[in-house]
């Protein structure tokens, strides 16, 4: 059970301490497995970075697990830390003029 008040877990988390550690893996030799830059593969299980689509499925064949594992942590994460009160981007607004009226619309 999760408590509303815990930290989401970034899927980088799991791929570190689930994966990485277990299995005396390094940044490089991972990174070089899954076909992507060691500065990538840094940004992510340092949770800078979120796991794509693609490499979700890199990790599914990699570590022998599903691509809906790491694609639905990453898609968890962003949702937890969405209703965790993180900040959400702040869009610019912009004025449209048309021949009869003046919108403004954000985006």
């Amino acid at each position: 059970m999760l408590l509303p008040n815990m930290k989401p877990t970034h899927p980088g988390e799991i791929i570190r301490e689930e994966f990485m550690v277990p299995l005396g893996l390094d940044v490089d030799t991972l990174a070089s497995d899954l076909g992507i830059a060691s500065d990538t593969l840094n940004e992510i299980i340092n949770e800078k970075a979120p796991v794509t689509d693609e490499l979700a499925r890199r990790l599914a064949l990699r570590f022998n697990t599903s691509s809906a594992l790491w694609s639905g942590l990453q898609s968890e994460y962003f949702r937890r830390s969405d209703s965790a009160g993180r900040k959400p981007v702040s869009l610019k607004k912009k004025s449209i003029k048309s021949a009869k009226t003046n919108f403004t619309m954000t985006g």
